[in-house]
């Protein structure tokens, strides 16, 4: 069996324990230092007493100086202590978890939080060494780190951009483009990309919206408004935000509400000329398109006031149609039919003036259809 060599990162987490140690002895040595400047001061100045209020207030500002710039060491020792016991942490749990993988299959039970676990510790354990390389750097150091990553974000993002403008994703080059700015808000070549991708978009913009109208005008004017709102709707997501595009979609708003509320007129022009009429059928029947074309418009909601006194007159005419049509059939000595329209016309309405008319006219009629040998 082959001797597996020692973890790079064992060196930096024993070199950042060593920092912290120093930063430690570092800050005891100023309070011990500073307290017994204090002390020997006091005594001094107790014995010849001859010391002014105004050398008071430089000791004890010295005093709390020297204490302060201690308990600023301690702390940097404790944190870097607690990054570096943190780190050890991560790895340890990492490598526990390595160890049931090569061993076999994980129980099924377990494998769910072993698979999130891991995930968890592959994001954390990068971000945690890159915190603690940054926290043992120094200011060059750290400003050549952050312009190599520029460089980087920068060869990517000149690869990414382009592949998607290609694909008109506006949205997403523009985030990208801004969450590396943020990383790294001092380089110049982000102004290069972000005007990149208002140019494309502008010229795809024109053209687009230049088809997008060509389309709606000729939807227009057959009256297809869904479709017209269809393409719009499409032009919208394509350039979220684009002033052509919200002018577009406002233009086949307010010329789809104007040609719908001249349609409404026409058909509320039909039905009251058919209610003068008193065609009530054809009044009833344009009320109905009104209402299920237009629903939550006010034409639409005085004619559902209307509708329980046309659906009435509707059904008057019917009966009164009904009625003439069996005495003509009558008079043609057609009693056969006269009595299926009989029948029908009390089956619908057995309650109406012409039921209980021809209830009475039923066995004459039946009589004289079987006379003919007609089937009653």
């Amino acid at each position: 069996m082959t001797e597996m060599e020692p973890a790079p990162e064992r060196s930096g987490l024993r070199k950042a324990r060593l920092i912290g140690a120093a930063l430690e002895i570092c800050g005891g040595i100023i309070l011990v230092v500073t307290l017994v400047c204090v002390f020997a001061w006091a005594f001094f100045a107790s014995q010849e007493r001859s010391a002014e209020v105004r050398e008071y207030f430089v000791a004890v500002a010295l005093a709390l100086a020297g204490v302060a710039s201690g308990l600023l060491l301690w702390g940097a020792s404790e944190i870097i202590r607690k990054l570096d016991d943190l780190l050890q942490t991560v790895q340890d749990g990492g490598e526990s978890l390595s160890a049931p993988v090569a061993a076999g299959p994980a129980p099924r039970a377990a494998s769910g939080a072993a698979s999130v676990t891991d995930a968890a510790l592959s994001e954390l354990v990068p971000l945690m060494r890159e915190i603690r390389d940054i926290a043992l750097l120094n200011e060059k150091q750290r400003e050549q780190r952050l312009e190599t990553q520029g460089r980087e974000l920068i060869r990517r993002l000149e690869a990414e951009v382009p592949a998607l403008l290609r694909e008109h994703n506006w949205v997403e080059a523009r985030a990208r483009v801004q969450k590396a700015r943020e990383r790294v808000p001092s380089l110049p070549q982000w102004d290069v990309l972000t005007g990149q991708i208002e140019k494309v978009r502008a010229e795809v913009e024109t053209h687009d919206v230049e088809a997008a109208t060509r389309q709606v005008n000729d939807l227009a004017s057959l009256g297809a408004w869904d479709r017209a709102n269809d393409v719009v709707r499409d032009l919208l997501q394509r350039h979220p935000g684009s002033q052509p595009a919200d002018g577009l979609a406002a233009r086949v708003a307010d010329e789809r509400e104007k040609a719908q509320a001249e349609e409404r007129g026409r058909l509320m022009a039909r039905a009251q000329n058919a209610t003068n009429r008193h065609e009530w059928i054809e009044a009833l029947s344009i009320a109905n398109s009104i209402i299920q074309k237009y629903p939550d418009s006010a034409d639409a909601e005085a004619i559902r006031a209307q509708l329980p006194t046309l659906e009435a007159n509707v059904e008057i005419q019917r009966r009164q149609r009904a009625e003439t049509e069996y005495k003509g059939l009558v008079e043609q000595h057609r009693y056969a039919e006269a009595l299926r329209v009989a029948r029908s016309l009390i089956e619908r309405y057995p309650d109406s003036p012409q039921a209980d008319v021809l209830r009475q006219q039923l066995p004459k009629l039946e009589e004289k259809a079987s006379s003919l040998g007609a089937t009653v």
